[in-house]
Formats: structure tokens, sequence, C-alpha cells
């Protein structure tokens, strides 16, 4: 639901700028686009949130209504701690335009939501008083980070500018040519920087915030370029909305995303181990704590106390495990007994590779 309101924003202000038809062929594009074919696939994270309201800023910032841009970006704090940088990205643009009060506030109020949010509300909440994330630095801390390598790490393993031409490349590179591409700069930095690999590529929901920049970055050279000096700058831009649509459905079904999926019945899991996984599900009483892991935790979670593993430091009531997505390596129980020192626990379960463990004492 909310990738689809992003793409009635991308659709309607590709509409405003250029016609109706192409409007919805870039909306077409943007919601086939690998980067929110690769989050729908990787299933529900907070990231979701953001694209919406990434669509809005980038809408507002490219028809020049700088305060609506500004306060649209607001809400950007509240759904993930790496966003203050983007919005102070947008303070940046402003500060580019002369809207100096509002592009300094924005600057400085984003990189303090990032400061407080890293270094106080997430340690307050947090088992051990620690940001764990700073481990994904060179270096393993904040105060032991290689300045160095994450400036290496920019432009460094080659991994990475693959991910930048699968980006840039999902519209035929025409948003290089918009200031507004800027946007993308402070979530490819922090990622980039990081030594976790994961982050990289294009796996996962990492680039789905991305998608709404890169689009209305494009819509905005499309027009920039049909004013062009050279006429084949004038064609390219002329043709710029179905050479998006081809590549977002070619690049799509090339890395066998949701779309190419539909059509198999494979993507629609059932048989012995979904049957499992649901019985495991049915044996774990409401109101109970429980550690889990992808897929039970998000079935479990309206009705239990749910901790990714290693989240509970008391040691909770159940423990369930599908050993075809993660194995400890060693037997469960050693495993939770191992993991919650001085706990007692008894496997209740044990079907298709997964397993449920309650504590015994």
């Amino acid at each position: 639901m909310l990738f689809a309101i992003s793409v009635t924003v991308v659709s309607s202000t590709a509409e405003l700028a250029l016609t109706r038809a192409k409007g919805l062929a870039i909306g077409v594009a943007y919601g086939l686009s690998w980067g929110l074919q690769r989050a729908v696939d990787a299933d529900f994270h907070e990231i979701a949130f953001a694209v919406p309201l990434m669509a809005v800023v980038m809408r507002q910032l490219y028809l020049r209504r700088w305060n609506r841009a500004a306060w649209w970006s607001l809400p950007l704090l509240l759904v993930k701690e790496d966003m203050g940088l983007t919005v102070a990205a947008v303070g940046v643009l402003l500060l580019f335009n002369r809207r100096w009060q509002s592009g300094a506030l924005l600057v400085s109020g984003g990189v303090a939501a990032v400061s407080l949010t890293v270094y106080r509300i997430i340690p307050w909440f947090a088992v051990d008083h620690h940001y764990a994330y700073f481990s994904n630095l060179p270096g393993g801390s904040a105060t032991h980070a290689h300045i160095g390598s994450m400036l290496l790490g920019l432009i460094w393993p080659a991994v990475k500018w693959r991910t930048l031409g699968w980006i840039f490349g999902l519209t035929g590179l025409l948003c290089l040519r918009s200031p507004l591409v800027l946007m993308a700069v402070p979530t490819l930095a922090w990622r980039f920087s990081s030594d976790n690999t994961a982050y990289w590529g294009t796996a996962w929901h990492y680039n789905a915030v991305l998608m709404p920049v890169v689009f209305l970055a494009a819509v905005d050279a499309v027009v920039r370029m049909d004013k062009a000096r050279w006429e084949w700058a004038r064609s390219y831009a002329r043709q710029a909305a179905p050479l998006m649509v081809g590549v977002a459905v070619a690049i799509s079904v090339g890395m066998s995303l949701t779309l190419s999926e539909l059509a198999d019945p494979a993507t629609y899991p059932s048989g012995p181990q979904v049957a499992a996984l649901r019985a495991a599900d049915r044996l774990i009483p409401d109101g109970a704590s429980v550690e889990t892991g992808n897929p039970q935790l998000a079935a479990l979670a309206s009705r239990c106390t749910v901790f990714w593993p290693g989240g509970d430091p008391v040691g909770p009531q159940y423990i369930t495990l599908d050993l075809s997505w993660w194995s400890p390596g060693m037997t469960p129980v050693a495993y939770a007994e191992m993991a919650h020192r001085g706990t007692v626990y008894q496997q209740i379960f044990n079907e298709q590779q997964v397993v449920v463990l309650r504590r015994v004492s």
C-alpha cells in the first residue's frame, strides 16, 4: 500500500511535468523498478514508510515548493535513524536555492537528529545501552572508525560501481542530469562506507528509498534536456518514458524479481515445511515470550512478546528455530542454553527442520 501511494505521487508528478501518457509510463516503470520489487520480495521493513514520504519530498523539490519540501521531509526523522542525513540533504538543496533559514535549520536539525538517535535514543532502549550498528564501521566502533577505509569504501570494491549502474541505469542515466539526484547521496554514503557487505549490492530492501529519487530526478532532467541546445539531447529526452519502462521490465525479469515470479507456483509456498511452521506457531500460547526469526517473527508478533535471537536477556519462555533458514551449528537445546546462561530448555517439536523449545527452568 505504501509503495502504491508512492507510485501515484511519481506518476502524477511526471504527468504534470510532461504528458499524461508519459506520466503513466514513468509510473509503470517506477512501480516495476527493481529497487521496489526487491523490497517487496524481502517482506516488510520500516523503510516502506520512507518511500512515499521521499516521493512527496522529491515532488515538492521539483516544483520548487521549498517550504513544503522542508515540512514533508521532517516525518522522515521518525522512520529510521539514517533519514536525518536525507533531511540534511534537503536542507543543502534549499541552501543552493537561497533558502538560507529553512536550509540551515534542516541541515543542522537533520544532523542533530541522527546524533540524538544513535547516541541516546536507541542505546536507551537497547539491552547493552549501545548502538549495535557502529560495529559495521571500519574499525568496529564509532571511536575507532578508520576514516581512510571509510573514504575508500565509497568507491571500492567494484560491486559498489555495479550497484550504482543498476540504480542510475534504471533511468538511462537521465537522473544524473538533475541536481535532485543529490538526494541519493546520504543513503549511498552510509551504505558504501560500512563494512557490512549486505549494504553494497542490489539485494533486500536497501535500494527502495532511492527509487523515488532517481525517477523524479529523471523527470526533472527530461524537462531540462527538452530545452537543450543539442538536438540529440532533446531527442533522447523525448524517448525517456518508454526507455524507462523497457529498462525497468528487463531488469526486473532479469533479476528474477517478484514480477517474473508471480506466475511461478513456488512463489506461494505450501506443503510439509509450511505446515510444520504453522503447527509450531500453534504451540506458542498467547502472551508468551518467544525468541524467533523470519518468517515466524511476524506471524507471532500480534499475540506474543517476540524477540529477535539474543534480544531477551532473561531467557524467553519459548524459542523457535527454522533450521532451513538459519542453523546455529549445534543442537537447538545447546544453542538455547548457551545463548541464555542459567536456563534449561526442552525440545517439544521437531518437524521438517522446524524446532520449538520450551524453557523448563
